[in-house]
């Protein structure tokens, strides 16, 4: 028994204690620090880029095949994907657990495969996890005193930066607002103009005599060609005519031998025919001959047949006999019984029957055999019989001549084969003649063919002749033609000047590397080519080329472009109260604490300043600070509840060594919590020190009732060491069971997977090791003190608690008694509880009032960039005219991370005063009225706010379909009802950014026609509008400065002269230019500016902001009414999205824990009690805990959060525990004897004491959390209402219902059962 160990060896517990508090002592200081638990949410973003493409061209071309790539990755919930212009977004929801480091390795290798498939110009994808980590740890503004803003820049850029960056857990540091000059060279279109006019005039004089010399050659070959056609048309015509006169002989033999051919055909045919009635003949001769024989075999067959027939059935007459006869002994034989006076009998009848058996089956073989030579008898009839009805028909056809009519047709028919044979004869001879005749004639063809392939040749070479010297001149014409045209074209150099003809120039140009090494002798020198640009006037007068004109000068760059020194002044916007300002934002490494992140961060800008005396830095947001705010305040409220518990021990124990020995519990039980969290790497976070906060309250419980058990045994006279020892055991088992009880909450957030388990984790973790370091506590070191400090038996009894328990002892007589009157008021508030529960209002985790706050100021794309300054201007100033706010910073677009929007978009960071009257909420809701009134939509959120808003805020529609059409429709519908109900702000159908974009419809036909497709005419329109492109980077004075070629405003493509750009193309081998209209036709048409798919189908967002006095649970309600009533078309669903369906999946995993922690309490009250009805008694303790719980939380004005729902959840161990020790007391008082209802009186005034002391102790523990002392500590208010109000309700009515539900469910008296050395229930 621990108790028995720790009074014999007291000294022993004391140096464990002494460890525990050094290893406590290290584990704190060494644990990291943050504002909610680690984090991890099963999200990846992946993020690719395709410059120039529309969102549809990004859905096809890019979203599409991504989505296909990866929605076979094992783990996938959902994937949602965004297309916007130029950019794709993917972001892949996975189930929770999953190992996100191997998801991106097996991500990455599904994506390449699929990336050779994509356009060149999409960029390789960008992968990103979701986790609170993406928000900057610390933004702050920097400034340098007696600088301009350009030195300023590079002060910050040089120093600044880089000694954040050297800081220890940073991620990334990203800059707005910093001026950095250029090279710009500029295309001037009036300098391009002056050129082409100079050009031109040095052209024209040298073009003419050229031009007359060609056409004098082209006169005198013309004359030369029309002679030659005339002379070899006469040759060719006699030839044609001998040619001619052949062709007629061949005709004439070809038609001979067809007519030979048709003649042999005809008489071959005769020939055959009379040849097969000669064979006819000869078969008839011989049939009649023979035709006397024939009739008597038929005659002898026909005999035949008729005898084997009478034979068949004379055999079938005697078999039905012998069977008939079988049947009458059959008969005979069934008729005598089988009796040993008739065995005789019966044997004579069986030999019988066997007898004819066997005569039938001889008498069947027979017939088979004569059945057989029936059908071949038959056969050879049928077949004579054949022959001579042929014989006789074939006579018949004739005439039926005799035979010496027979004989003469024979005859006949002989002498008409022998004419037929010798007019065959005479064919052949005809043919022999016919094939001398054509063997004359072939050799006068070849004659003719041999005479034309000659004069056919002489032809040709003349031709030839002719021909070349046409080709020359032609050539010579050509390139006549090609040298005016180059130089016309030359005399224009438009299409030659080019942004890409200077870009690579100035890149080319702009190189200095070293090539190698030449060597003289033994020595070495190393070969350095090129040399960098030195300043801008070497840049503006380098050569570009020179035209082969006599007498003009080379071009140089400064010929047709302007070249100077510029900063982006005009394109930074970031602010700091109004004033220009510079601005960095810090983002850290996921594997690192905020806190210690930041704090690094401030030592480095500490620095800073120390070495730098002119340099000026603001923070304008730190995320340390939050925390460290947070968590000083959080362990305030922990030290003050300590210290508030202490003095209630010390009322009710009246004894300074009791409580001191009470008290010295809770340090060393929390230093062991401490040493766990930190071994489990557990980090100090909001809701672990929460856990922390409560276990003080709670891990005393169980030191209170040790003590006072062991206080009352000291006062009954038991020995201090032995009442130490005895007052431990007899309380081990309640105390363990009640500790379990409360700890076993926890154990069913396994079943649970999500954002629930991860920010339950860790105060259920803190909780369960902060309770059981109690248990060891309250049954080690407790009896080992208390034996050492308890020797004195004196008591200070307190009159008020003697005349409150007397009246706590009469207070539950009469309840016994009248019962309904208890029950009655316990259903009413249950009601009421059930009623205020329906009306209030849900969120995910209730906002905080901090220093800082962050706004975002959305304006459409139409809005131009100064107008969304001079909003972004009157915003600010209406913002520092509030009497809270300290100071605002603004930056311009997304200055870290990626940024999706138009540029136009605005982020302000706002610092409020410490000694404010109002909170941050508040004050974010005055600066969304105050923008209320401007073309604008402001979001104003607080660090919580912005923390959680990952998983979504506000109110959240998602409308599916398949039609982009009928969504914008729906959606419109649905915003406009979001926006009747009050509330709600910023309410955005996900359409209204609709713009008008300029769509240029390629006609694939015709582009081919120039051999262009529609992705070459869309490459060189692209390059047409780009106004501006990085060149190279020059060195000047240690500083570098990126080159940028750009166009003037003349030259860039506008509206009206869009369909008028000129395109490339080619037609018969040749290069042409033609205008992008003779290709292409332009409409305007107005799109959506992103497209959203989830899930492989589309869908609209509409969303809406919550003001701070509704509640979005509230709202929501009001929706789902609206939607069910809303006509859908089939195939669209909408489904609710936002902070609400957080809520909502949140309340369902607590449901489920609650649920399963009820069933393992009563296991494990079951074990304790030995009874299956007595854990009912102490469960009806949980509702009564959730009636106070809720009641209070509706009287506070709190929302129904996950903080509450995570008190509740502690409740449901938290206030069984006082109903198990009452339970247990009085089974003690039962068996020992005492009657049910003296039982339960006494057991209520001897255990009203602990009872009270231990939920006191508790409810003082919370009493500061709820109050909210200390910045942060809001947050976990609602959590402290519920568990105070559950707490109290519930331990003031377990005094009585416990009572009154044992007095009607355990009416027997629990049973004793005798081990032989002790007694057990």
């Amino acid at each position: 028994m621990l108790s028995h160990y720790s009074v014999k060896r007291p000294l022993t517990v004391i140096m464990i204690v002494i460890l525990v508090i050094i290893l406590g002592v290290i584990s704190f200081t060494n644990m990291t620090t943050d504002l909610l638990p680690n984090m991890d949410f099963p999200y990846v973003v992946m993020y690719t880029t395709f410059p120039g493409a529309s969102p549809e061209k990004i859905e096809t071309m890019v979203t599409k095949p991504l989505e296909s790539a990866v929605s076979t990755l094992s783990g996938i919930e959902s994937v949602q994907s965004v297309s916007y212009e130029n950019v794709s977004l993917i972001i892949i929801e996975f189930s929770y657990g999953i190992n996100m480091d191997s998801v991106l390795i097996e991500l990455s290798s599904r994506v390449d495969l699929v990336k050779a498939s994509l356009d060149s110009n999409v960029s390789t994808p960008v992968y990103m996890k979701i986790n609170p980590d993406m928000l900057p740890v610390m933004v702050l503004s920097a400034g340098v005193r007696d600088m301009d803003e350009i030195a300023a820049s590079d002060f910050v850029t040089e120093n600044v930066v880089p000694a954040i960056e050297r800081v220890n857990g940073v991620a990334t540091v990203s800059t707005a607002g910093l001026l950095m000059e250029e090279i710009r060279v500029t295309l001037n279109s009036s300098k391009l103009d002056a050129l082409n006019d100079r050009i031109l005039g040095a052209v024209d004089s040298e073009l003419l005599e050229v031009q007359k010399q060609l056409r004098d050659a082209r006169k005198e070959l013309e004359e030369k060609k029309k002679q030659f056609e005339t002379e070899s048309k006469l040759q060719l015509d006699e030839l044609n005519s001998a040619e001619s006169a052949v062709a007629d002989g061949y005709a004439q033999i070809n038609e001979g031998y067809a007519q030979l051919d048709a003649t042999y055909a005809s008489l071959t045919a005769q020939l055959n025919e009379l040849k097969t009635k000669r064979a006819q003949l000869a078969d008839l001769i011989d049939g009649v001959n023979n035709m006397e024989t024939l009739e008597n075999t038929l005659r002898l067959a026909e005999a035949a047949v008729s005898e084997a027939e009478k034979a068949l059935e004379f055999a079938r007459n005697e078999i039905a006999k012998l069977e008939s006869r079988l049947s009458a002994l059959q008969a005979q034989l069934d008729e005598l019984e089988d009796t040993p006076e008739n065995a005789e009998a019966r044997a004579e009848l069986m030999a019988q029957i066997e007898e004819l058996e066997s005569q039938i089956a001889l008498a069947n073989a027979a017939l088979s055999i004569a059945q057989g030579r029936f059908e071949e008898l038959n056969a050879q009839y049928e077949a004579l019989k054949a022959q001579y009805e042929a014989l006789t028909a074939a006579l018949d056809a004739l005439g039926n001549p005799d035979i010496a009519e027979l004989e003469s047709m024979l005859a006949q028919v002989d002498d008409g084969i022998a004419q037929i044979e010798d007019g065959l004869n005479q064919v052949a001879a005809a043919r022999a003649e016919l094939d001398a005749a054509k063997a004359e004639l072939d050799e006068n063809s070849q004659q003719v063919s041999s005479g034309k392939a000659s004069l056919q040749s002489m032809l040709r070479s003349a031709a030839k002749q002719i021909s070349d010297a046409e080709a020359e001149l032609e050539k010579a014409e050509a390139d006549f033609e090609a040298a005016r045209d180059e130089a016309y074209a030359k005399a224009n150099i438009d299409g030659v000047i080019t942004p890409s003809m200077l870009n690579g120039i100035l890149l080319a140009d702009n190189f200095s590397l070293p090539a190698g090494y030449s060597y003289d002798g033994d020595i070495r020198y190393p070969v350095k080519v090129g040399e960098p640009f030195t300043d801008v006037d070497e840049i503006a007068s380098l050569e570009l080329f020179t035209l082969p004109i006599d007498g003009f000068e080379p071009i140089r760059i400064d010929d047709i472009a302007d070249v100077q020194i510029t900063n982006n002044a005009g394109e930074s916007y970031v602010r700091l109260n109004g004033n220009n300002a510079l601005m960095i934002t810090v983002d850290k490494q996921s594997n690192y604490s905020t806190s210690t992140v930041s704090k690094s961060i401030q030592e480095a800008l500490n620095k800073l300043e120390g070495e730098y005396e002119s340099l000026e830095l603001a923070v304008l947001m730190n995320q340390g600070v939050y925390i460290d705010i947070v968590i000083n305040s959080v362990i305030s409220n922990l030290l003050l509840g300590g210290a508030l518990a202490i003095v209630i021990l010390f009322l009710f124990l009246r004894s300074g060594r009791a409580t001191f020995i009470v008290a010295a519990s809770i340090p060393i039980s929390l230093t062991l919590a401490v040493v766990l969290m930190y071994f489990t790497k557990v980090n100090l976070n909001v809701l672990s020190l929460a856990g922390l906060a409560l276990g003080v309250g709670m891990l005393v419980d169980n030191s209170i009732v040790a003590i006072e058990n062991i206080y009352r045994l000291r006062l009954e006279g038991v020995p201090a060491a032995k009442a130490a020892v005895e007052g431990a055991k007899q309380i081990s088992g309640s105390v363990f069971a009640s500790t379990l009880t409360t700890v076993c909450v926890f154990l069913p957030i396994v079943f649970t997977d999500g954002i629930t388990k991860q920010l339950f984790s860790d105060m259920g973790l803190t909780i369960a090791y902060s309770l059981l370091a109690s248990l060891i506590v309250a049954l080690t070191l407790v009896p080992a003190l208390s034996s050492t400090l308890l020797k004195n038996k004196t008591h200070k009894q307190s009159r008020y608690h003697d005349k409150f328990r007397d009246a706590y002892g009469r207070a539950l007589s009469f309840s016994l008694k009248h019962k309904w009157i208890v029950f009655a008021g316990v259903s009413l508030l249950l009601v009421l509880s059930i009623v205020c529960a329906l009306t209030m209002g849900t969120e995910f985790i209730p906002d905080s009032d901090f220093s800082e706050i962050m706004v975002t100021v959305s304006v459409d794309s139409d809005v131009t960039t100064e107008q969304a300054r001079e909003i972004a201007d009157t915003i600010t100033d209406r913002i520092l005219a509030m009497e809270s706010v300290n100071s605002v910073g603004v930056s311009q677009g997304s200055s870290s991370g990626l940024s999706l929007d138009s540029g136009n978009g605005l982020n302000m960071y706002v610092v409020l005063n410490d000694k404010r009257k109002v909170t941050s909420m508040e004050v974010s809701e005055n600066i969304v009225a105050a923008a209320s009134d401007l073309d604008c939509v402001v979001s104003a959120n607080t660090v919580i706010s912005r923390m959680t808003s990952f998983l979504g805020t506000g109110i959240e529609l998602e409308i599916r379909g398949d039609s982009i059409d009928e969504l914008k429709r729906i959606a419109t519908d649905i915003a406009s009802e979001l926006e009747s109900i009050p509330g709600t702000y910023n309410v955005s159908s996900g359409v209204e950014n609709a713009a008008v974009e300029l769509k240029v419809v390629v006609d694939k036909n015709s582009a081919l026609k120039y051999g262009l497709t529609v992705a070459q005419v869309y490459q060189q329109l692209s390059a047409e509008l780009s106004s501006e492109s990085t060149a190279t980077t020059v060195t000047l004075d240690d500083k570098d400065y990126p080159v940028i070629v750009a166009k003037d405003e003349k030259m860039q493509l506008s509206y009206d002269r869009l369909m008028d750009c000129e395109i490339v193309g080619t037609e018969n081998g040749s290069e042409v230019k033609l205008k992008l209209s003779d290709i292409a036709s332009l409409s305007e048409e107005i799109g959506l500016p992103s497209i959203h798919r989830n899930n492989y189908v589309h869908y609209i967002s509409v969303t809406a902001s919550v003001d701070e006095s509704h509640n979005a649970g509230k709202i929501s309600r009001q929706i789902e009414g609206f939607i069910e009533d809303y006509d859908l078309p089939d195939g669209y669903t909408i489904s609710e999205k936002g902070e609400n369906k957080l809520v909502s999946d949140a309340i369902n995993d607590v449901i489920l824990m609650i649920a399963l922690a009820i069933v393992l309490i009563y296991a494990i009250m079951a074990a304790q009690f030995q009874s299956l009805l007595s854990p009912f008694i102490v469960m009806f303790t949980i509702p009564l805990a959730f009636t106070g719980g809720i009641l209070l939380l509706w009287i506070c004005g709190f929302n129904l959060s996950i903080i509450a729902l995570l008190g509740m959840l502690i409740l449901v161990g938290v206030v069984v525990n006082n109903g198990i020790v009452f339970i247990d007391f009085t089974n003690r008082l039962r068996k020992d004897g005492m009657e049910r209802q003296d039982a339960l009186i006494e057991a209520g005034k001897t255990r009203m004491r602990p009872i009270l002391m231990t939920a006191l102790t508790t409810i003082l523990g919370l009493i500061t959390m709820l109050f909210g002392l200390g910045t942060g500590t809001d947050m976990l208010q609602p959590m402290a209402a519920v568990m105070i109000g559950g707490l109290t309700y519930a331990t003031a009515l377990t005094m009585f219902v416990v009572p009154l539900l044992y007095d009607i469910m355990c009416k027997k008296a629990p049973k004793v059962v005798d081990v032989g050395d002790s007694k057990e229930e």
